[in-house]
């Protein structure tokens, strides 16, 4: 080559650093640490014929090296390479052919990805690794891990053979000991013990790793990737066992650390059990290659013939025996290597943790001790201890881990005023409702009167709220007096009539309007008792359920047994509407129904059509449907969210479909029932409403 060729720039695109590399004279300073990924794709081309012999090969299988912490090998652009013209093409080319016309340059700036080297951290890759490692020596093993991963030209830098010291240094700063065996490298040890992602499917974040098998894996790929005893399956060589590391760990419970090593990696497994196979079949082809000829018979019968003595000199090939003890003073070394591991990680989690806590206390205390200087000061300005409630306790101005002084108090004090004032108002609001609350306590002894002469009586949160009753309670300081009592009684009286009619033109709407398309009328008249009497409310389809709080029992059903002194168990109230009236008054006269609307029932148009399922299944019109053609079958609930799906009753399955649609109200499909005649119908079913 002449000497132009070989002063000649080659212009090499390195994925870790995208600088021009020279070639020849020029670039002889630089071919140390230009040589890098080179030097690396050596080595692993030794570690790939360290397969082919027994011995050496058992390095590997156990722990495969990560192929995203690995340095790639240099890229060279890919230039196009002209086909030189032949003879016969020079011939057989036209000369009436027009040249070929080039496509003109764009004269548009291209914005590609500029160098590394080129502001930025260019004076990062320029510093000496001393001080790159001085550097990273303050730094803990998952800040170093994840530098690694931040850019190309440093994970380069990080994983090159030279800068090994630093990994070494982090390792051993976080309280992780050294391993015996050779078969982890250091940028390994560290991935393994600082990330946190599953290193199957990448997804997941795994808390603790098994330093036993050397890998991160969350359950799903444990349960996928580890096999329990390969020696016990046929699939794998018989020494597998003994060739393999084991871990205490259990494939379901990860935490449940025992004495006995059951389960191996099934990738490792595999690759030894082959392996062993092969070097058996090695071994049986070398006996049978240098044995003796076999012995002929004696052509005469009944002729003794001696038998030949087996040389003594022969030796049976033992590759199968090498490797299998090669193997197992590399396996004695990862198990110890494991448990050093892993209870150096054991003890670096205790002590993060008792740091931890002796942080939060002192921080706590710090808070205390802040919150205490600030109650000092706002109470000399007049403000009463029992505001001190609500956010007090939470807000980052109270309860900051900073002692307090003259500065910081300017800084928070009209926050901290704010803060005071919108608690006292809170307490002030809560104080009136409890005050509130006992002053319509005195009025339980006259609801309950009431309550006892007519059935119609509505719950103690709606009679308080009526007109005529308000004004023995609602005004602070109010007394109850009988007499005044006595003579509001007429009024009262009419209140609840009102009440009650109109509690019933709202029952009459939401059943209209659950099954039927008719346009509703706000005007009372529009709904008689003619036209919608007691009948109308007794159809099935008319029926109402009951939203107050506590009316469904159903948790508490696995635990009662009959006799046991526990509340019995109860479906949800559905029924018509005077019954439900009465159900709301003997089961739920004080409830708390702040929070509900007027009515304190529904039906809600997936229970409507429900009915008119039931109703098609049994054969029977909808607006016909009784009580008895439901207790005529029993039902199974075929598309059943749960694996329960048959109903021996009605109320049962209208229980299960209400309480589990009434989640799904945006995303549901309406139930699917089929019935099954009954022989015989059970005595008072209807009664069980």
């Amino acid at each position: 080559m002449s000497n132009k060729a070989s002063t000649s720039k080659t212009k090499v695109e390195d994925p870790s650093s995208d600088v021009e590399i020279l070639s020849g004279s020029e670039s002889e300073s630089d071919s140390g640490s230009d040589n890098v990924a080179a030097e690396s794709t050596k080595g692993k081309g030794k570690q790939g014929a360290s397969h082919k012999s027994c011995c050496t090969s058992s390095l590997e299988g156990l722990t495969q090296p990560y192929t995203s912490l690995a340095v790639a090998p240099p890229r060279v652009d890919k230039k196009k390479v002209k086909r030189p013209a032949s003879d016969e093409d020079d011939t057989e080319e036209s000369e009436d052919e027009e040249p070929a016309t080039k496509k003109p340059k764009s004269t548009k700036k291209t914005t590609g990805r500029t160098s590394v080297t080129v502001g930025g951290l260019s004076a990062f890759y320029d510093m000496p690794l001393e001080i790159i490692a001085e550097i990273c020596s303050h730094l803990n093993g998952t800040d170093i891990v994840r530098l690694s991963l931040s850019s190309r030209p440093i994970r380069a830098l990080l994983l090159s053979p030279s800068s090994k010291t630093i990994w070494i240094i982090a390792r051993r700063a976080s309280g992780l000991p050294d391993l015996t065996s050779d078969n982890m490298n250091e940028i390994e040890y560290a991935q393994l013990a600082f990330l946190t992602n599953c290193q199957g499917c990448d997804n997941a974040k795994v808390p603790q790793a098994d330093y036993f098998l050397r890998k991160r894996l969350c359950k799903t790929c444990r349960k996928a990737e580890w096999v329990k005893n390969p020696h016990y399956s046929a699939h794998y060589h018989r020494e597998t066992r003994l060739c393999v590391a084991l871990t205490p760990a259990t494939a379901a419970n990860f935490h449940a650390y025992g004495t006995n090593y059951r389960y191996a990696s099934k990738a490792d497994a595999e690759f030894v059990s082959k392996r062993l196979f092969e070097l058996e079949a090695e071994d049986k082809a070398i006996d049978l290659e240098n044995a003796p000829p076999p012995q002929a018979p004696s052509p005469f019968f009944n002729v003794f013939v001696p038998k030949v003595a087996p040389d003594p000199n022969l030796v049976k090939s033992s590759l199968l025996a090498d490797y299998i003890e090669a193997r197992k003073v590399l396996v004695a070394k990862m198990t110890v290597d494991g448990q050093a591991m892993h209870s150096a990680v054991v003890n670096l989690e205790a002590t993060a943790r008792v740091a931890k806590s002796e942080e939060k206390s002192k921080s706590e205390a710090l808070g205390h001790q802040r919150r205490r200087a600030i109650e000092t000061k706002v109470r000399a300005l007049g403000w009463d201890h029992r505001d001190f409630t609500g956010t007090w306790k939470t807000s980052i101005y109270v309860n900051k881990a900073e002692l307090l002084d003259d500065t910081i108090w300017e800084n928070i004090k009209a926050p901290v005023l704010k803060l005071l004032e919108k608690s006292k108002a809170t307490r002030l609001v809560a104080e009136a409702a409890t005050r509130a609350t006992y002053r319509q306590d005195r009025l339980r002894a006259p609801y309950y009167m009431l309550r006892c002469s007519d059935s119609s009586i509505l719950v103690f949160n709606d009679f308080v709220h009526l007109p005529s009753v308000r004004p023995f309670w609602e005004a602070v300081g109010s007394v109850f007096d009988e007499a005044q009592w006595n003579a509001a009684l007429p009024a009262v009286l009419i209140d609840i009539e009102s009440q009650r009619a109109s509690t019933r033109v709202n029952a009459i709407k939401l059943i209209l309007a659950a099954t039927t398309n008719q346009r509703l009328s706000n005007d009372p008249a529009a709904y008689p008792e003619a036209t919608f009497s007691d009948a109308f409310f007794a159809a099935p389809t008319s029926f109402l359920f009951c939203t107050l709080p506590g009316c469904r029992h159903k948790p508490k059903r696995r635990m009662y047994y009959y006799g046991s002194g526990g509340s019995a168990p109860r479906n949800i109230f559905f029924g018509p509407f005077t019954a439900l009236i009465d159900h709301q008054r003997q089961v739920h006269p004080y409830a708390d129904i702040s929070s509900l609307s007027n009515g304190h029932f529904e039906l809600p148009q997936f229970m409507a059509d429900t009915i008119d399922t039931l109703a098609e299944s049994i054969g029977v019109d909808s607006q016909r449907l009784t009580t008895a053609d439901l207790d005529s079958a029993w039902y199974v609930w075929s598309n059943s969210p749960s694996k329960s799906t048959k109903y021996w009753n009605w109320p049962e399955l209208i229980d299960e479909i209400y309480h589990k649609l009434s989640n799904l109200r945006g995303n549901m499909e309406l139930p699917v029932v089929q019935i099954q005649a009954r022989k015989k119908a059970p005595p008072a079913l209807s009664q069980a409403l």
